[in-house]
């Protein structure tokens, strides 16, 4: 279904590569990457790591640029080369299907932009291709963006089926899902604002030895944005919430680079981006497959082509023909209705 996704927006072809291809695990894919009309020739490899492992892979998504386009000092071109490390529960017995949870999909799809990124870039220079040098607030907006299409109406027609009848999943499902998706949004973005906030004041102002406490900082990024959390909600998967302004929260602050970068406030201007970026699509109606293969096509040159040589706010405009605006953003989360602001 993913692969199909991106052969109607990016004109590639995904195939899987020979058996001889060395892996580290049996359950190890490796794909190999062509244009559409051209398969003679592959432009990029993806290796895929599917299932869980327990005590040999870590918990989460993730994906790894392995290599990035560029060429050797003699001129001889390197293709891209990527890794997407999933953690989906395998199946029991061989003979039994591998089921997705909605979490699952949105994650494979997540890090395919990423993965995205690094595959099609037209940079010859490592140390801006691909992923390598976009600035940190627009990293994430590939893999935002490819999340919008799991709503997408054909993939779900032809792709989200029941596994055993094959009937597609019913829309009253459809629905719901996106109704507790909604429901879910405002209190992310909240969640997403003080994470963020949070980290900014422990990398930024505080002190290890002064008179201010971690927990003193929380309490007052809770007081500044008026969020009272008491733990007991449940997220999108069902699972208990972590509270709010907590610092245990911020796994990424005590492993690489730790104290070195924030991570979290990049997640919500890069899916600004990228909601501004799919109202494009919007626009020309996402069953117009002419208009859809053209604009797609764009995508490809530019946010996913131009990798760090140029600054990403151009890029997007390149894309856009226009700077970044709020409004897809905020119509999204249902902050705008009927034109009017809605919080």
């Amino acid at each position: 279904g993913l692969f199909d996704v991106v052969r109607r927006l990016f004109g590639i072809i995904i195939k899987p590569a020979d058996d001889k291809v060395e892996v580290w695990h049996p359950d190890v894919k490796c794909y190999n990457v062509y244009n559409e009309g051209e398969l003679e020739e592959d432009i990029a490899s993806i290796y895929i790591d599917f299932y869980k492992r327990p005590l040999e892979k870590e918990e989460g998504s993730l994906h790894l640029s392995l290599l990035e386009r560029s060429q050797t000092t003699s001129g001889r071109p390197i293709k891209p080369l990527s890794c997407i490390l999933l953690n989906i529960t395998q199946p029991m017995w061989k003979t039994d299907s591998s089921l997705l949870r909605f979490n699952d999909v949105v994650d494979i799809f997540h890090e395919f932009g990423h993965c995205l990124q690094n595959i099609l870039s037209n940079q010859e220079i490592s140390f801006i291709s691909g992923t390598v040098g976009v600035e940190f607030d627009a990293t994430e907006f590939p893999a935002k963006f490819m999340e919008l299409w799991v709503w997408d109406k054909q993939f779900l027609t032809n792709h989200a089926k029941h596994y055993q009848t094959g009937e597609p999943m019913p829309q009253d499902l459809i629905q719901a899902l996106k109704s507790l998706t909604e429901k879910e949004s405002k209190r992310k973005i909240m969640d997403q604002i003080i994470s963020g906030q949070l980290e900014l004041d422990l990398l930024s102002s505080f002190d290890p030895n002064g008179d201010q406490s971690i927990m003193s900082i929380e309490e007052n990024i809770r007081q500044r944005y008026n969020a009272l959390c008491d733990g007991k909600e449940k997220d999108f998967s069902g699972k208990t919430k972590r509270g709010i302004a907590d610092t245990s929260t911020l796994q990424h602050i005590f492993e690489r680079n730790a104290g070195s970068q924030p991570f979290q406030y990049r997640y919500l201007w890069s899916e600004v981006m990228a909601l501004d970026a799919f109202s494009a699509f919007e626009d020309i109606g996402l069953d117009n497959e002419e208009e859809l293969k053209k604009l797609g096509r764009h995508f490809r040159s530019t946010v996913l082509g131009l990798g760090g040589g140029i600054d990403s706010a151009a890029v997007f405009e390149r894309f856009r023909g226009r700077k970044v605006i709020l409004d897809p953003f905020l119509k999204h989360h249902g902050a705008i209705r009927d034109g009017m602001l809605s919080l």
